[in-house]
């Protein structure tokens, strides 16, 4: 990972209830169906949408896969933040998840600015 906050290991980020008998956070049978699964995510891009009056529009991009993926990640792991708090997910995640849903670039970690 290219900064600071994104190199962090599943096991140095208080995740010891989901790790119980596993190694790393992506070995994990709901991490893998939550964050992985298309139509999992799918689902959820839906609910998103759904609340905020948005249709969506299809073919569904890697991008979107990629970020909803994330969002799954941090409901499932920490709980629902809310609006603008962003916590950086552990690097382990982000590289399974880019693997699913690759892309030529990529964003990486920013905190909320505050406005």
């Amino acid at each position: 990972m290219d900064t600071a906050p994104e190199s962090i290991c599943c096991r140095e980020v208080n995740l010891e209830h989901l790790l119980i008998g596993e190694k790393c956070i992506t070995m994990h049978r709901s991490f893998r169906m939550l964050c992985g699964e298309r139509d999992v995510l799918e689902v959820a891009m839906l609910s998103l949408r759904d609340v905020r009056a948005e249709t969506l529009e299809r073919p569904i991009s890697s991008r979107l896969f990629r970020l909803t993926a994330y969002r799954q990640f941090t409901l499932w792991a920490r709980g629902h933040l809310g609006r603008r708090n962003r916590i950086p997910i552990p690097s382990c995640a982000v590289n399974y998840i880019r693997d699913l849903f690759p892309s030529t670039e990529y964003q990486g970690f920013e905190y909320a600015l505050d406005l």
